[in-house]
């Protein structure tokens, strides 16, 4: 059902996951090389937890702005009756958050992080955005037959992070298909600029990159799908910058941060 792209194992390339039915499990497909992937879905150590529940909606987001994309899934059955087919089967299914320890492994934190993934809801679309620019990511839920549910995120700021957002010129206004390098200290991540993410839905364009304990980023490599590559050094953390092809930074706001 659901499918969205990320750098999980932090090698500079895209690696995807897709949702599935119940018994099949999420699974996580590594990039191996640009060209070929492998199904990465036991190395992350998701299977278990994701074998009993129909998949919908799935992002790859940095939720504590520690370097390393995490992984949240909501699920919800396409049959109303399901348990008069299978004992234990329900309706309405829990929301899962996986926590990015480092090389992809990802680990089950869904009742550790407050009562928006402990709720079981029939679980269709997700998308992630800074609804509050405060720094961390947040996350829309959509629900059959239920309302909306909007999911704060309060804490994933303790760590620093900054937000790019991309006006093209020569290519399409929003930056959709352009790529962007972030290097501190000795790490560098990958992001993309998606159109269409998760399950009949659309994250944030802007581009979120959580970068732990660093104040600065030292470069910032912009690949436009025009061809053109920009490159900013030395740009301060904590704040949504504008970059405009072409240009460069043009406008920098800081980070909104309850006092």
């Amino acid at each position: 059902m659901g499918v969205d792209l990320g750098d999980v194992d932090g090698d500079g390339l895209l690696d995807f996951v897709v949702t599935n039915h119940e018994f099949e499990t999420t699974s996580v497909f590594r990039n191996l090389d640009g060209k070929l992937f492998a199904d990465a879905t036991a190395q992350t150590g998701i299977g278990r937890a994701t074998l009993p529940f129909v998949g919908f909606g799935v992002v790859f987001f940095d939720y504590d702005n520690d370097s390393n994309l995490d992984l949240a899934i909501v699920n919800g059955h396409v049959v109303d009756n399901t348990a008069l087919f299978r004992a234990g089967s329900t309706h309405a299914q829990p929301r899962l958050l996986f926590r990015n320890e480092g090389r992809s492994r990802l680990v089950d934190v869904s009742n550790a992080v407050g009562s928006g993934f402990r709720e079981r809801k029939v679980g269709r679309t997700l998308v992630a955005g800074d609804i509050d620019n405060d720094g961390d990511l947040d996350v829309l839920v959509t629900n059959n037959g239920q309302s909306v549910d909007l999911l704060r995120n309060d804490g994933g700021n303790r760590n620093n992070a900054i937000v790019v957002r991309l006006v093209g010129t020569r290519s399409n206004r929003d930056g959709i298909g352009a790529r962007l390098r972030v290097t501190t200290g000795k790490k560098t991540q990958l992001r993309e600029v998606k159109a269409g993410s998760s399950y009949l839905g659309q994250n944030d364009l802007r581009v979120h990159v959580g970068v732990g304990t660093a104040t600065v980023i030292d470069r910032l490599e912009i690949f436009w799908p025009s061809g053109r590559m920009e490159t900013i050094e030395r740009l301060p953390a904590n704040a949504i910058v504008t970059v405009v092809e072409g240009e460069g930074v043009t406008k920098s706001t800081p980070f909104h941060k309850a006092k």
